[in-house]
């Protein structure tokens, strides 16, 4: 009697389970409140859009060498899976890799420090859904590394660019992590 388990190559096993790492250390970017070091966002994007060129082409080659096609869902259902595939895997790689992995080696490497910010702009409204009492800084520019949150509503109000903001908190090699701020103005 024959088995009716699919075995996966060890090849698309591997694949999966890089995804689903990268995707859990997403989360912890996504959700911390760091700094990271440009310099690190600079290598980790590099590394990043390799490891997608190569975790893409795995997926694929698998895909096309394993999966048996009829004629009537060839076309719509192999266009979805290449548009997902070449969309979801880089994204889950930058997350994972820029976003996620600087905070788990901070954990294993911070010393406690302080630094010191300069304002760059201040939102309209001191409430968002997702950084409340935001203040964009100088010193960090890139895409989700561009901004302190939860600055309280007494100290954000009265910011303005050009100010000084005090952060004391643990430093790393790969980034910054702050417990509490006041302004120097």
């Amino acid at each position: 009697m024959k088995s009716n388990i699919i075995h996966k190559p060890l090849g698309q096993k591997i694949v999966t389970i890089i995804v689903f790492v990268l995707l859990g250390m997403s989360f912890i970017g996504i959700f911390s409140n760091m700094l990271i070091t440009e310099k690190i966002i600079i290598y980790l994007t590099w590394v990043a859009a390799v490891f997608s060129i190569i975790m893409v082409v795995t997926a694929l080659y698998y895909y096309f060498k394993y999966t048996h096609f009829s004629d009537s869902t060839k076309n719509k259902s192999t266009l979805h899976i290449v548009l997902s595939t070449v969309t979801v895997l880089p994204s889950f790689a930058f997350l994972g890799l820029v976003q996620g992995l600087p905070p788990v080696l901070h954990y294993f490497t911070s010393t406690n420090a302080s630094i010191t910010v300069t304002v760059k702009s201040i939102p309209s409204s001191h409430y968002s859904k997702y950084c409340k009492g935001a203040v964009y800084i100088k010193e960090y520019s890139y895409f989700f590394n561009d901004k302190l949150c939860n600055i309280n509503t007494k100290l954000w109000s009265t910011l303005s660019p050009g100010d000084k903001i005090f952060l004391v908190g643990q430093i790393s090699p790969y980034s910054f992590t702050y417990d509490h701020y006041k302004a120097n103005k």
